[in-house]
């Protein structure tokens, strides 16, 4: 049993801001003349503090200052040999595994985007004119406090960005298991079958938090009945903030989960003879709603960013196949190592590693949807009615296709929704990108030598990369309606590599 305790970030210099919602509650409705309301400081933050700003009474961004204390994380394994030749064993494990939070989330959930530490300080001219090398900054200024607003008859509003991590933050935790059974086989043989899973809970992750809800005169938001683009940002739970992704209300919040299950499949030989190698299989599922990086839009999730259940899907970096083979073999002795012919021909051997795995899995956006929610979120592309997810890449070789990965036809524009459009209907991960084939290998020399030392040594390495010069291509481009969709047009690992190398030892 492990107990641990994750503490905090915290800043001595007063720099932790954020935005609460809980505060943001108390005030949803911006008054006319503006509001500062929902805007934090911790408790050492140097400079004035703007009325409607609250300042909490620890250094933190956490209300409470203080981090979970019930980090338990119970941890057991075993090994059984059932047979007294002990050439069988049956392995298993399970455990708690916590994470603190990560600081980059930190960095860049708050101290990055957030006001008012993202506001320049400074002035030119006449605001400037006060200013002294020991106080630069004479008068100081508000440090780029600017006020949520919304107006409803004009149908305006303030738009700005910030930065903010939850107020309820657990640690994230990562349940391991596995169960395996070896054995040993004649000849230095060893098979291992087993089953290898995971469970994440609490994943630290970023979302919009501000994205518009639809009205209706049966539901009304904010006042509103009708949904167009331009009144998306009076539609938002919070007016005054963005809507639209890496501008908008974006949170660090613990709330993300994944699954890892897979089958392993093993053979190794031990070194006997001068050969030796092992074989490794791995299928495998890795599934979660954490939102990834690259393929659906950085951290801010697809669709829609308050149904996490639907970004529920396959991992875009997880692979379902992989093979690793590695090997070495020495090749036998000459029977005399005296003279020219037996330097030449002793001390000979190959080695190498071959990997074949199956393609990540892939999702199509569309720039065009989610327009009618103010592109909080990453829209999916649309299939037209009737297509299949196997309808939705061409057929054919890889390299026959490398201009056209995607059917373009079975994609259809995002369903409208008043004057804009909706977010698109594919799922997360329906598709796989290219696979991969690759081979590395070497040959090596080892000749003995006269010298200064009689165990002088010349090793000669010739090494292979890519040896057979197989395309490993890159997924293709992904957003649809653009010049370059379905287009592969970067390679994932180099061409093929030689390179020599010669080294005298003694």
């Amino acid at each position: 049993m492990r107990w641990e305790y994750d503490g905090l970030l915290s800043d001595k210099y007063g720099n932790l801001t954020n935005v609460w919602q809980s505060l943001l509650l108390t005030q949803p409705i911006p008054p006319p003349g503006g509001t500062l309301v929902g805007y934090t400081v911790p408790s050492n933050f140097q400079g004035p503090i703007p009325q409607g700003v609250y300042q909490h009474n620890n250094n933190t961004y956490d209300p409470s200052g203080t981090a979970p204390v019930d980090n338990f994380a119970p941890r057991a394994g075993f090994a059984w040999q059932p047979f007294t030749n002990g050439k069988l064993v049956i392995r298993g494990g399970a455990g708690y595994f916590y994470d603190r939070p990560s600081g980059n989330y930190f960095i860049n959930g708050i101290v990055y985007i957030s006001v008012p530490k993202t506001a320049g300080e400074g002035g030119t001219g006449v605001g400037e004119a006060l200013g002294t090398f020991q106080d630069p900054w004479n008068p100081f200024n508000t440090f780029g406090w600017t006020p949520r607003k919304a107006d409803f008859t004009a149908g305006t509003s303030s738009n700005l960005g910030a930065g903010t991590f939850s107020e309820t933050m657990p640690t994230p935790l990562v349940q391991e298991y596995n169960l395996n059974v070896q054995y040993e086989f004649p000849g230095r043989f060893l098979a291992e079958v087993g089953y290898v899973g995971s469970h994440g809970l609490h994943l630290q992750d970023k979302r919009e938090i501000n994205q518009p809800s639809l009205a209706s005169p049966d539901a009304p938001v904010n006042g509103l009945t009708t949904n167009t683009v331009q009144n998306a940002l009076l539609r938002a739970p919070y007016p005054g903030f963005a809507t639209t992704s890496l501008i908008s209300l974006l949170m660090v919040e613990d709330n993300a989960d994944s699954r890892y299950n897979s089958l392993i499949a093993s053979l190794k030989k031990s070194l006997t003879h001068g050969v030796q190698f092992g074989v490794a299989y791995t299928w495998s599922r890795s599934l979660t709603d954490l939102a990834s990086i690259g393929q659906l839009g950085g951290t801010l999730g697809s669709n829609n960013v308050n149904n996490v259940r639907q970004m529920w899907g396959p991992s875009d970096i997880g692979r379902a196949q992989r093979i690793v083979v590695n090997y070495s073999w020495n090749a036998p002795s000459y029977h005399s190592t005296d003279g020219f012919l037996g330097k030449f021909l002793n001390g000979w051997g190959v080695a190498g590693v071959t990997i074949a795995q199956s393609g990540f899995y892939i999702t199509p956006t569309d720039s065009r949807g989610g327009t009618i929610y103010g592109n909080a979120g990453t829209a999916t592309g649309t299939p037209c009615p009737g297509i299949t997810a196997s309808q939705l890449t061409t057929s054919g070789s890889l390299t026959s296709r490398l201009n056209k990965y995607f059917n373009s036809a079975a994609f259809c524009a995002p369903v409208a929704i008043g004057n804009g459009t909706g977010y698109g209907t594919l799922g997360r991960g329906d598709m796989n990108g290219p696979g991969q084939f690759n081979w590395d290998a070497a040959i090596l020399k080892t000749t003995t030598v006269g010298g200064i030392s009689e165990n002088a040594r010349l090793d000669f390495r010739a090494e292979f990369f890519n040896a057979f010069n197989h395309p490993q291509f890159a997924n293709p481009v992904l957003p649809i309606g653009t010049a370059s969709f379905g287009q592969i047009t970067a390679a994932s690992v180099a061409p093929r590599l030689i390179q020599f190398a010669l080294k005298y030892s003694f």
